[in-house]
């Protein structure tokens, strides 16, 4: 059986057209675009016949700014312990890059006999190689010689036998022009652009850009956000499109919400409370998708809401946000954000979910109040942190208020953290008619321990009336 070659792209017209003939497999578990209409760079060739040669890669300049994007199984940046999840089955392999002492190593990592195997691309006037023993014109004439040809990499048992495909959500920074910044971020600028999609038209979006000047810790964080957003797809969540991951600098691409931040659109438009019920509830109701999934978001406030094009408000800003069933201690370098920090956050330094649930309580705070100043005017810091940590309920609504909504505010702001409602009883306070955005698995979990508790009761009953 003859093996497919790893090779760049031909970019002219006459080989627009190309059939592959394997199955594309995608690493992480994540979704990409879902609707697959998003360009990922230029077409990918598969065939059988030697790629031609080019002029070695020898210097740092050629290798750093070499089209490894267009090799169908380089997947980026990307750290061992990913790298390993990616690797499923014996002779699954994939290019990375990770960084060291300031500079990038290319990577094959693969999966032989059931270890994982980290062999690094080196370079030479001669070209490249893994082991000196065979030299290569490029990379991936190094790739399809042992993919291809069955023999273990010089030096090694390792065979490469399937490769992975870059992941869906890689973007081709070519395909994104921007227009104009709109905001600054944790990492960088907030840009408006455009980008062209796989059919040709093309869509406004948002762009992070990580700074020029970052450092591996910045970058990394900047991959661990993407990837941890990339897992979620809801209205009420900001959806990504992708990532620029071989760029300079490295671009996180997002939907373009036109209303900006909803506590800048607040201020400047006041609203009835109609309004601002539904804003409450739209963050309900993607607070409950995220808690259904064992999501701490960490930093819940209208700063980190953005409003989309149909009004819709959607939680953004996950650098914070963790994985976790467990309370999640915060980090030394962390900052916390004491004026939506529940009283538990600030005594011990753990998140979890009912943290998030005061959180959201300040959130309501602010809409209402039209996001005319920070939680606690007025106050300092020092004497916020005090009124919290004091009792229930450190801050009022206006008067005038729904009573739903008051009742519902009141229980997210409770001092002791298991009186509070989780988000789907705060979303059915809010919208009670409306079924929870939570997993099947999750909606049968809570149906099952409802049918016992009703089951309990009969019993109990039916024990009562045998000894009238």
């Amino acid at each position: 059986m003859r093996r497919r070659n790893i090779t760049n792209s031909d970019k002219s017209a006459k080989h627009k057209s190309v059939k592959k003939s394997h199955k594309v497999k995608h690493p992480h578990g994540h979704k990409g675009d879902g609707g697959g209409n998003i360009s990922h760079g230029p077409s990918r060739a598969v065939s059988t016949s030697p790629a031609p040669s080019e002029i070695p890669i020898d210097s740092e300049v050629q290798w750093d700014t070499y089209m490894f994007f267009t090799i169908p199984c380089y997947h980026g940046t990307v750290v061992r312990e990913e790298a390993e999840e990616a690797l499923k089955n014996n002779g699954d392999f994939f290019l990375r890059r990770e960084e060291k002492n300031g500079k990038f190593e290319y990577i094959l990592s693969a999966k032989h006999d059931d270890a994982f195997h980290h062999l690094i691309l080196n370079r030479s006037p001669q070209g490249c190689f893994i082991k000196k023993e065979r030299m290569f014109s490029r990379p991936e004439d190094c790739i399809n010689f042992y993919a291809n040809s069955g023999f273990p990499i010089d030096g090694t048992t390792v065979i490469l036998r399937t490769p992975v495909d870059q992941p869906s959500y890689y973007l081709n920074s070519e395909n994104i022009e921007i227009k104009r910044k709109i905001g600054e971020g944790a990492y960088g600028e907030v840009s408006e652009a455009v980008m062209r999609r796989h059919d040709g038209s093309f869509v406004k979006v948002a762009v992070k850009n990580l700074k020029g000047f970052s450092t591996k810790a910045d970058r990394d964080e900047f991959m661990k956000e993407f990837r941890f957003m990339n897992q979620f797809e809801h209205q009420n969540i900001v959806r990504i499109y992708g990532v620029t991951a071989n760029s300079t600098p490295m671009m996180m691409v997002l939907e373009m919400c036109y209303g900006g931040s909803l506590n800048s659109y607040l201020r400047k438009n006041p609203l009835p409370y109609k309004h601002l019920i539904k804003y409450c509830t739209d963050a309900a109701r993607g607070m409950c998708y995220l808690s259904s999934r064992d999501v701490i978001h960490r930093d819940i406030a209208a700063r980190n809401c953005l409003l989309g094009g149909k009004d819709d408000v959607k939680i953004s800003d996950f650098g914070l946000s963790v994985i976790s069933k467990e309370p999640v201690k915060a980090g030394k370098a962390q900052k916390i954000a004491i004026r939506w920090c529940a009283p538990e956050t600030l005594e011990t330094g753990y998140f979890q979910m009912k943290t998030d649930v005061w959180s959201y309580g300040i959130l309501m705070w602010e809409i209402f109040n039209h996001c005319q100043s920070d939680p606690f005017p007025g106050k300092t810091n020092a004497e916020a942190k005090e009124l919290i940590k004091s009792g229930d309920k450190p801050l009022e609504l206006p008067k005038d208020v729904p009573s739903n909504v008051e009742k519902c505010y009141s229980y997210c702001l409770f001092k002791e953290a298991s009186y509070r409602p989780n988000f789907v009883e705060i979303l059915k306070f809010l919208s009670p008619r409306e079924i929870p955005p939570i997993p099947e698995e999750v909606r049968k979990s809570i149906a099952a321990k409802a049918l016992a508790k009703n089951d309990s009761k009969k019993l109990s009953i039916s024990k009562k009336e045998s000894r009238r």
